[in-house]
C-alpha cells in the first residue's frame, strides 16, 4: 500500500513549510519522470538543497532502492551527499521490502 511517490515530497515540503529547501522538495513532487539532466545539474552546484531535491527526485522515480542510490552514485559532483539523501529517501518509501 504504497503512496505516490510525488505525494510524500509535497507533503515533506509542506513540513518545512518554506524556504529554499521546500522549493526543491516540491520542485522534485512535480518531476515524476526523473530527468537525469536536471538531477545532474542539481548534483553538481554543490548545494545542499540542491542535493536534497535531486535526491528527492532519484527516490520519486526509482521502481527499487537499488535504483535510486545507483543512480546517485553515477551522478558526479555531490554524488555522495545525494546517494546518502536518496537512500535514505528510497528507504522510507520502500521499507525493507527494498
Amino acid at each position: 500500500d504504497e503512496a505516490e511517490p510525488s505525494s510524500w515530497a509535497r507533503e515533506a515540503a509542506a513540513f518545512v513549510g518554506g524556504g529554499v529547501v521546500a522549493e526543491r522538495l516540491s520542485a522534485a513532487s512535480e518531476d515524476g519522470d526523473g530527468d537525469p539532466m536536471r538531477v545532474a545539474a542539481l548534483a553538481r552546484t554543490g548545494d545542499a538543497a540542491d542535493a536534497l531535491g535531486a535526491a528527492a527526485i532519484l527516490a520519486s522515480a526509482a521502481e527499487r532502492f537499488e535504483d535510486a542510490v545507483f543512480a546517485a552514485a553515477s551522478l558526479g559532483g555531490a554524488a555522495d551527499s545525494v546517494g546518502a539523501v536518496a537512500g535514505a529517501f528510497a528507504g522510507a518509501r520502500f521499507g525493507s521490502r527494498g
